[in-house]
């Protein structure tokens, strides 16, 4: 890129050979010799850098900027690979840098947001990222530095979320191998715990009806580790039978640790067989299970017939002669 003055008197070439008869270059800026691949160069004639005169400041803005371009021309070049459009807590990802431009050999180095681990350090060209247990998102950036001590960064925008992940599991038990047909006293106790990592407010119970059982009633919940029970009734979301058979209890508040746990009580109405009972805990929208094979309970027990036998005799009359022979009739 040439910049002249047209005012520039032209000189005389007999005073100098080597110099045209035509306008004087006042700074040229480009790679060396017109090759792309080539370092950038910059000549600047007619004045110095030294002074306050406005020339001279002018020539050290031109210098300085030279200064700048050459390096961000100059500077490494970084695209990022493996980034995945959703970070799960605890996995882990293969990160990988293309870099070009810049001067070997180059330094790296790797920050992430919302912490987690890079692997074997935040150094390495091409670490291994362990996403964190908790969080919403995170921004991951590189910054890659040359031996020419230029330096560049590339990082992830708009911010990768964190997709909440827990392991919700779900016990039923009424501590009994048998059941009596015609019991109105059957209590089932329903546990159910977060065992994280990620908290699951909003965890839905079902424990759907069935042929043989007949729930009658909802003994109260209690909570630990930071859970809260939802309300009783039969509103949205409450804990009554109900929204028990149709699978829409929530659980407001289910932290990584925490558990809510309540009774339900039956009538068995089978004769004879078994009946078994089942309940399932879900994990709310947004929150991955990570173990899905202790979302259902179930209890099974074998019906044991109940018969209420009476037994009638009499002979039919008030009273008696001696020696007179007495009817006699049973049922």
């Amino acid at each position: 890129m040439p910049i002249y003055d047209p005012g520039q008197e032209n000189v005389p070439p007999q005073n100098n050979p080597k110099l045209s008869d035509g306008r004087a270059a006042k700074l040229a800026y480009g790679p060396g010799f017109g090759g792309a691949n080539n370092g950038i160069v910059m000549y600047q004639g007619s004045h110095d850098i030294g002074g306050t005169d406005p020339q001279n400041v002018e020539a050290e803005r031109a210098f300085f900027n030279f200064v700048l371009l050459s390096g961000i021309n100059q500077r490494p070049s970084i695209t990022l690979g493996g980034i995945p459009p959703v970070f799960i807590p605890g996995q882990s990802y293969a990160f990988t840098t293309t870099v070009t431009g810049g001067n070997p050999a180059f330094a790296y180095a790797w920050t992430s947001s919302c912490g987690g681990s890079f692997s074997p350090s935040a150094s390495n060209p091409n670490p291994t990222f362990t996403a964190p247990n908790m969080g919403t998102g995170c921004n991951i950036l590189v910054t890659v530095t040359d031996a020419c001590l230029r330096a560049n960064f590339a990082f992830t925008y708009p911010e990768i979320p964190l997709q909440a992940t827990a392991d919700l599991a779900i016990t039923k038990t009424n501590g009994v191998t048998t059941v009596n047909a015609g019991s109105t006293t059957n209590f089932y106790t329903v546990v159910v715990t977060n065992n994280g990592p990620s908290a699951a407010g909003g965890a839905t119970i079902s424990d759907p009806a069935v042929a043989g059982l007949t729930k009658t009633g909802i003994g109260a919940c209690t909570a630990l580790g930071g859970a809260v029970c939802p309300a009783a009734g039969n509103g949205a979301g409450q804990l009554g039978i109900t929204n028990l058979e149709a699978g829409t209890v929530a659980i407001p508040t289910l932290p990584s640790g925490g558990s809510v746990t309540f009774s339900i009580t039956t009538t068995v109405t089978a004769t004879i067989g078994s009946v078994t009972n089942t309940a399932t805990v879900t994990e709310p929208a947004g929150v991955t299970d990570t173990n899905t094979a202790n979302n259902t309970a179930s209890d099974t027990d074998p019906v044991t017939p109940v018969s209420n036998l009476v037994i009638v005799k009499t002979d039919g009359v008030l009273q008696s002669m001696p020696g007179a022979a007495l009817p006699t009739q049973s049922r």
